[in-house]
């Protein structure tokens, strides 16, 4: 079977979409499919766009034509766009962006969702295609705590064996709820905080509201921007509290990687995280000074810590890539089975 994953990054960007599809692609590629990703021609069995680049409409258009079928991967919804940059605040520009992005996924004969929260935000807005939630998934293999990462990254960035560390992953966007995590920080000067994350420095970022946060930064918080794939996973087994305060996720990637780590996880609440039950396997807060108090009482008990992280693990494993892997394997062999 043949697939031409269709994204409009390049492998080095930063961002979550990009290293799902590369990492969907290598996976499949093990399992004996040929994936091609931004292929030229039509010469394969489906199409998969993993971002909505009108550049895509016509090559779909042609494509069913032809008889290929197209799977469109939901990553993006008019929800986690806005707040991104600086246009999309703007009621007019949100609704066009949220019209265009329905137009293009039903171009596709089937959508996949993340989560059921995508799936029910496509369909309260009369999406006319089919729509499977799929897991983006998590490596367990590759995700997995390690002591000797843990100590070079402590080591790496100067924490003691003491020190709590507080940190995150996601890119530097205002939605990501990076004022929350900066007034974290500064409400708990006695705890080490760390972003990791590309910044990026576009004409159509809000740079008043970020360089509010960035202008006032407490001594115990380093925005780290981008770091290699190593260091990232360093972070997540020297970190004590993943904090993730963003107020929008189809899904949340970086989440489920710091679950594989067995992290104490600290949420927004949020209606995509269905399987978030608070002070079992994660705390959630609805404001400042309840993620305050969250991070606050998870950093004065290692055993609590290490109970929430444990459970954490728990909805990691159930979201493993490779079941991620079968299921979008057997999604191909429906949609081209006569």
């Amino acid at each position: 079977m043949k697939i031409n994953f269709l994204l409009d990054f390049s492998k080095s960007d930063d961002n979550g979409i990009v290293n799902s599809a590369y990492r969907l692609a290598e996976l499949l590629r093990e399992k004996g499919l040929d994936v091609s990703i931004n292929g030229k021609g039509y010469d394969y069995d489906i199409i998969h766009t993993h971002t909505p680049s009108p550049l895509y409409i016509l090559k779909m258009n042609k494509s069913r034509k032809l008889g290929l079928k197209i799977i469109s991967h939901a990553h993006t919804t008019a929800e986690d766009v806005r707040g991104s940059f600086i246009l999309t605040r703007k009621k007019l520009v949100l609704n066009y962006i949220n019209r265009y992005l329905i137009y293009f996924y039903n171009h596709a004969d089937l959508v996949l969702a993340p989560s059921e929260w995508t799936k029910n935000v496509l369909t309260d807005k009369q999406l006319k295609v089919p729509i499977k939630v799929l897991s983006n998934g998590v490596n367990l293999k590759k995700f997995k705590y390690n002591e000797k990462n843990a100590k070079e990254f402590r080591k790496k960035y100067g924490l003691s064996e003491e020190d709590i560390m507080v940190y995150s992953v996601g890119i530097v966007f205002l939605r990501k709820g990076i004022e929350t995590f900066r007034k974290v920080a500064q409400g708990l000067p006695e705890l080490k905080f760390f972003w990791i994350g590309k910044k990026y420095n576009s004409l159509f970022i809000n740079r008043k509201a970020m360089n509010k946060v960035f202008n006032n930064l407490p001594s115990n918080l380093k925005f780290l921007g981008y770091v290699e794939g190593k260091d990232v996973i360093g972070a997540h087994c020297a970190g004590d509290i993943f904090l993730f305060p963003s107020y929008v996720e189809n899904q949340g990637i970086a989440i489920l990687e710091a679950a594989a780590c067995s992290k104490a996880i600290v949420l927004r609440n949020l209606p995509t995280y269905d399987w978030a039950v608070h002070k079992e396997n994660c705390f959630i807060a609805k404001n400042d000074k309840e993620f305050i108090k969250s991070v606050y009482t998870l950093s004065k008990d290692r055993k609590l810590r290490n109970k929430i992280g444990k459970a954490a693990k728990i909805v990691a494993e159930e979201n493993d890539i490779n079941k991620t892997i079968e299921n979008l394997i057997s999604t191909y062999e429906d949609i081209t089975s006569p």
